[in-house]
């Protein structure tokens, strides 16, 4: 084989693997249900109130996303997949309450500082899928979690936390992959799907401390693929223009 031949099959194969990208899922819900019991921080005295009074029996609704890329955690059974992070940024739970949207993983005050090692207080994000051969079952859910901590140097701290879980789904889940797709509507009775959310903090002189526990009763999830280059793709793929540049000019000799 000559130098042009060898040139020529290094360009064609490193153009053909830089060309193959990795999948990057994204899967993407929302939800919606109603408010079955709350508490406000309005019995202390520095404290600020977060719900304007009594919002038992409001609406709300809420949005989830996470990565599909995430490598699985560990896993319990053979039909369990757990999934997850001792950070933010893999996944994000949303809910809008009271007329406010409050996002678990953001940082709410500008000058605060992300810790993984806040006191007493557990930071990450998880997904835990349990999907029975039998889908009529009613051992078929879905359990998330979301949890965040701000600090201040001066003491100032912000940390809020959620756990969803939907229980007895009955949709047939896609195995225990973080791929998921479906629409849920709860049972009127019996309906035992649930999300938490909890603040707690303080921030320019004044105390956080609020909980809400809801009820869901629609849930509906998908998921988005998209061709995303990989860096050692992208390596091949300058080598492989390279290549060919160079067979160019010695054709040109």
């Amino acid at each position: 084989m000559n130098l042009k031949s060898l040139l020529f099959w290094c360009s064609a194969s490193a153009l053909l693997l830089g060309s193959l990208a990795a999948q990057a899922g994204l899967v993407t819900g929302t939800f919606s249900g109603v408010i079955l019991a709350s508490e406000d921080s309005d019995y202390r005295d520095d404290s600020v109130d977060v719900w304007n009074g009594d919002i038992t029996g409001q609406a709300f609704t809420g949005k989830v996303w996470w990565s599909t890329d995430l490598p699985a955690s560990g896993f319990g059974t053979a039909e369990r997949g757990t999934y997850g992070t001792d950070s933010n940024g893999w996944l994000g739970l949303e809910y809008t309450i009271d007329g406010k949207t409050f996002k678990v993983s953001n940082n709410d005050y500008p000058g605060m500082t992300e810790s993984n090692t806040p006191p007493d207080f557990a930071v990450g994000e998880s997904v835990v899928i349990d999907n029975p051969s039998d889908a009529t079952t009613v051992d078929e859910f879905i359990h998330m979690a979301d949890a965040s901590y701000y600090e201040r140097a001066n003491g100032d701290y912000m940390r809020k936390s959620s756990n969803l879980g939907l229980v007895n789904l009955q949709v047939g889940l896609q195995g225990v992959g973080l791929e998921q797709n479906f629409s849920y509507i709860a049972p009127t009775d019996e309906n035992y799907s649930y999300a938490y959310l909890f603040l707690d903090g303080r921030a320019k002189g004044k105390s956080i401390d609020a909980m809400a526990y809801m009820q869901i009763n629609e849930f509906n999830l998908s998921t988005t693929t998209s061709s995303v280059p990989e860096p050692s793709s992208l390596i091949l793929m300058g080598i492989g223009l390279l290549g060919l540049g160079l067979r160019r000019r010695l054709q040109n000799r």
